[in-house]
């Protein structure tokens, strides 16, 4: 099951496909359009988004440099700040999808700037043509049995209605909580602990068992063996005792 993010935009939904990370200091971070040499005119924003010092991805996610892939251009604004830090965090933990969402899929739609100092999620515009433009699209995921997340800044909230979509988020804590969670279909470790333990008292109450009848053998082998000694002694000493005198045979 893939996590798919889109960038809510007011041209429509353009989906994350991949990110590359490049990890050289010479050059800079870029944002290509369908995977061509095209690049969207948010490379340079997004550069610094990246760039350790005033942006977060570096310091979060490692690689001082990202290649990243969109469906479409986008050519200004701050907004698709939001998705671009779940699609790194998304692919961080071998989540993200490439856009083409099928059954069981998680669809996770965003719009949002991010303060860098803090991390809170801050008002951006449009939000209710965003939203409107991306419905269909939504109802259709949905139907296609795909978990789908439309995600506002908590400041934007006046200007959407109440939905099964929508998403409130005051900071990206909050926004990544929405992320499946990887862990969830392993084992817990406690699980496995108890079991362990489970095991051992097995181990320790057989062994336990074992030497217990051992100690009986040995001890019933020597109780066994003295017994027959002392009933050995005990009918030599009557032997000894019953043994008839020897008559002195006197000379007349």
């Amino acid at each position: 099951m893939k996590t798919h993010i889109f960038i809510a935009t007011t041209q429509g939904l353009v989906a994350v496909q991949n990110i590359t990370p490049i990890d050289d200091e010479d050059i800079s971070s870029v944002v290509s359009v369908n995977g061509t040499s095209t690049t969207a005119n948010i490379s340079g924003s997004y550069h610094n988004f990246v760039k350790k010092g005033v942006g977060i991805i570096h310091q979060m996610f490692g690689a001082c440099s990202y290649r990243v892939d969109i469906s479409a251009r986008i050519d200004q604004g701050n907004s698709w700040q939001v998705a671009m830090y779940l699609a790194h965090l998304a692919q961080s933990k071998g989540l993200l999808g490439n856009g083409d969402v099928t059954q069981g899929d998680t669809v996770i739609c965003a719009t949002g700037e991010v303060n860098t100092s803090n991390l809170q999620v801050l008002a951006v515009s449009e939000v209710a043509l965003k939203f409107k433009l991306a419905q269909t699209q939504l109802d259709q995921w949905t139907r296609l049995g795909a978990k789908v997340h439309f995600l506002v800044p908590q400041a934007n909230q006046s200007e959407v209605k109440k939905n099964h979509y929508c998403l409130l988020i005051n900071d990206l804590e909050q926004a990544a909580a929405v992320l499946p969670d990887i862990t969830q279909n392993q084992p817990s470790p406690r699980v496995k602990t108890k079991k362990l333990v489970s095991a051992n008292s097995r181990y320790i109450i057989v062994s336990s068992m074992i030497m217990l009848m051992l100690i009986i053998f040995f001890g019933l082998y020597s109780f066994t063996s003295t017994e027959s000694s002392t009933h050995q002694s005990v009918a030599e000493n009557s032997n000894i005792s019953t043994v008839a005198p020897v008559q002195k045979t006197h000379l007349v």
